[in-house]
């Protein structure tokens, strides 16, 4: 078996019998033009070659469109089958492919040489440190998966957890694997609006990330003692961030947590003796034969790495005449879907959401499930605000831009007094549009 990491969560694995590409993102820029691949393949001709797809969930830099439309549209495309990828598989097909399956976890995909088994959601819904916690509330808003490949030939089992953090073990307990050979392990804290986007200091951004580096770091470490594989990889996710933020982002950005070489340096566990750190860069390629062995050819394939850029895509959807109708439409929609997937939003009672669009706010209550005005608001309220533009508005609510894709391309400027975190009302903005 041959794996090259490609990109972010990309992954090429060829046996002898098949080409399995794992959530591919080679080529677009995403959000908005807010997040460029880290590094492109200058050549692309092994894309034609590919027979199966693994799609882990519906953030878009797992299913690049653009990467998508150089496969052949009858290859095998597996997604899992949760709530919210009714919509990603809507999506994929609207792009010409024919053969796509939702496929229920654990549930084990046999093809000719490979066996495929998809690992469910084992982190919370969540931006930022503090809101991944045992015994979180399972809800349509976990939708990271993972992916086991075994080789059957070879007698190897590879794990990759793409963006699936493990925070929830309880879930490697259910997967039946004898001996990992490999696992790949989401490595950056960055992909996230918080605190990058926030009304906070440089040096307090930086202590932020620290910490949720060390709580990754420390989450990562329990997985690998756990399950003991023979290697692990860093492999998820690398991206270069554009935008009037870029240059924020580039200051506390800690290169340890971002060039693979060094991340495998930093989650190095040696008190773990039965496995060993491992990295590969964009042009390498790495071999496992039978017993586990590995092989790494270095800088074989060529790659170009990518600079940031401070200009955006233009949003196209038309500005909106009466904001407060539409509005109050997208809130009233907004309380009826979370009730629809069952997400408790009381938790979120006591807190207020204003959104400064341009010169006009807005201000939603969630205890009275309605906006306000604004003598209606006590200084003691807390409070998210949001500031963006019009246009921005436009985009969020006519569905050109979902409120998560906005938030992890960094469009926005926030603030919340106090600087505490509601996971309940960062649930909700996913369902804000009409």
């Amino acid at each position: 078996m041959k794996i090259r990491s490609l990109n972010n969560a990309t992954v090429l694995v060829k046996s002898e019998r098949c080409s399995l590409l794992i959530d591919p993102w080679l080529v677009g820029t995403l959000y908005g033009g807010a997040w460029s691949p880290f590094a492109i393949c200058t050549n692309l001709d092994f894309l034609q070659t590919v027979t199966h797809l693994f799609v882990s969930h519906i953030h878009e830099d797992h299913w690049d469109r653009e990467t998508l439309s150089l496969l052949d549209r009858n290859i095998q495309i597996f997604i899992p089958d949760l709530p919210i990828n009714k919509v990603l598989k809507n999506y994929i097909d609207d792009l010409g492919f024919t053969n796509l399956s939702l496929v229920e976890p654990y549930k084990q995909i046999g093809l000719s040489d490979l066996d495929l088994t998809i690992v469910p959601p084992m982190n919370a819904f969540g931006q930022e440190l503090g809101s991944y916690q045992e015994g979180y509330e399972y809800d349509a808003t976990n939708i990271d998966t993972s992916l086991l490949v075994e080789d059957k030939k070879n007698n190897t089992s590879h794990l990759f957890l793409c963006d699936n953090t493990p925070y929830d073990m309880k879930i490697l307990q259910n997967l039946k694997v004898e001996k990992l050979t490999s696992l790949w392990y989401p490595f950056n804290s960055y992909a996230q609006d918080y605190p990058v986007c926030y009304d906070l200091s440089e040096e307090k951004k930086k202590i932020i990330h620290q910490k949720m580096h060390e709580k990754r770091r420390d989450t990562i470490e329990k997985c690998i003692d756990f399950l003991k594989p023979k290697f692990y990889f860093p492999h998820s996710a690398d991206f270069v961030l554009n935008g009037p933020v870029s240059k924020s982002f580039e200051n506390y950005t800690a290169i340890e947590y971002m060039d693979r070489k060094l991340v495998a340096n930093t989650y190095s566990f040696q008190n773990i003796a039965s496995s060993k750190s491992e990295y590969a860069y964009y042009g390498d390629e790495i071999e496992f034969s039978i017993g586990g062995n590995l092989k790494i050819r270095r800088n074989i394939f060529p790659f170009e790495m990518v600079s940031s850029t401070s200009l955006l895509d233009q949003f196209q959807s038309s500005l909106i005449e009466n904001e407060t109708e539409v509005l109050e439409k997208a809130f009233s929609e907004m309380i009826n879907r979370c009730n629809r997937f069952n997400i408790d939003l009381s938790p979120a009672n006591d807190w207020l959401l204003k959104l400064v669009v341009d010169s006009d706010q807005y201000i939603f209550s969630y205890e009275n499930s309605r906006l306000l005005d604004k003598n209606e608001v006590s200084p003691t309220n807390k409070t998210l605000t949001i500031t963006l533009s019009k246009n921005q508005l436009a985009a969020l609510m006519y569905r050109e831009l979902h409120w998560n894709n906005a938030q992890i391309g960094c469009h926005l400027k926030l603030k919340r007094l106090p600087n505490e975190y509601c996971e309940e009302l960062y649930k909700s903005l996913n369902f804000l549009h009409l």
